[in-house]
């Protein structure tokens, strides 16, 4: 969401510290693009009232199909030890997120350039993979965190036929249909189901999924503020990701302590674990730059938005 970052507070890291991993970063960061697949929820609307159709979906792969291209790149799909420094934890986050591992002919879809700051940041890259273009008419897509541009889902919307479920509970509306193939709900996306800290109806993807009857989401935009992170793990632990073929978010780290290890462990898992190759990133253009040395000659920014997805044969 453009315009809303405030400046970090970073704990001291020394240029001694930055310096031996720099080349690390510079490598994976010249090499890579980065683009993740998405994945998504419904549920009833709030009320009882314009109750949505469901779909039928056939079942994905089981996790032993050999129809599923598995990732065989495990260089640097250890978790970290528990002794890992700030720096070390940043250089793997920032090594997963910009390294694109398979080439796609994406469609940017939405309003706005992919990381152009002159322009929205409502667009986002969808891969016309084989799966996605033969359920046209019949795919579904999840998409969390509209801040009223509907420009993303719209587009889909027209582009596939796809039935669209659009989710933000910030908006102060009611459940809708908003047309024939974009419904939008009061709804959340949260680690568990009920109502957050914020006084927000948030549910898990797992619980909407099966509020909608839903068996498998084709693509799934999340742009939820830093929700991401507990989001995420639920999906880990539900095995949720496994019935999501494009995965497309936007990663909110604080790069403090621990909790860049943390982060970094989740996309470790989300990208080794359930098999997702990342297509496209880009460094949202309105994210906070930080500077790890004095000169301000390695930065970093804060806020990168990712594409990934699975591919079969």
């Amino acid at each position: 969401m453009s315009g809303r970052y405030q400046p970090v507070q970073l704990p001291h890291v020394t240029k001694a510290d930055v310096v031996s991993y720099a080349g690390t970063f510079l490598s994976a960061f010249l090499g890579a693009s980065l683009a993740i697949l998405v994945f998504g929820y419904t549920m009833t609307p709030s009320g009882g009232k314009d109750v949505l159709p469901t779909i039928s979906l056939p079942s994905p792969p089981s996790l032993e199909s050999p129809l599923l291209i598995t990732n065989t790149n495990v260089e640097t799909w250890d978790h970290a030890t528990k002794n890992e420094s700030t720096s070390e934890s940043l250089i793997r986050l920032l090594n997963y997120v910009t390294r694109r591992t398979h080439l796609c002919d994406s469609v940017l879809i939405g309003n706005g350039g992919f990381g152009e700051a002159d322009r929205p940041d409502g667009a986002w890259p969808v891969c016309p993979i084989e799966s996605l273009l033969q359920r046209r008419n019949n795919c579904v897509v999840y998409s969390f965190g509209i801040n009223n541009d509907f420009s993303f889902d719209d587009e889909i919307a027209r582009k596939y036929g796809c039935q669209v479920h659009s989710f933000d509970p910030t908006m102060n509306k009611a459940s809708h249909k908003r047309s024939d193939k974009v419904s939008f709900w009061d709804i959340g996306l949260g680690s568990t189901i009920g109502r957050n800290p914020s006084g927000w109806n948030v549910s898990t993807v797992s619980g909407i999924m099966n509020m909608l009857k839903h068996d498998r989401v084709d693509v799934f935009k999340m742009d939820i503020e830093g929700s991401e992170w507990p989001s995420l793990l639920q999906m880990i632990e539900s095995g949720a990701l496994w019935k999501i073929d494009q995965l497309s978010l936007e990663i909110h780290s604080d790069f403090s302590g621990k909790g860049t290890s943390y982060e970094a462990n989740l996309i470790r898992d989300v990208i080794h674990n359930f098999n997702f190759k990342i297509f496209a990133w880009h460094v949202n253009p309105y994210s906070n730059k930080l500077n790890f040395t004095d000169s301000g000659l390695l930065q970093f920014t804060q806020f990168y938005e990712i594409s990934k997805a699975k591919f079969y044969r």
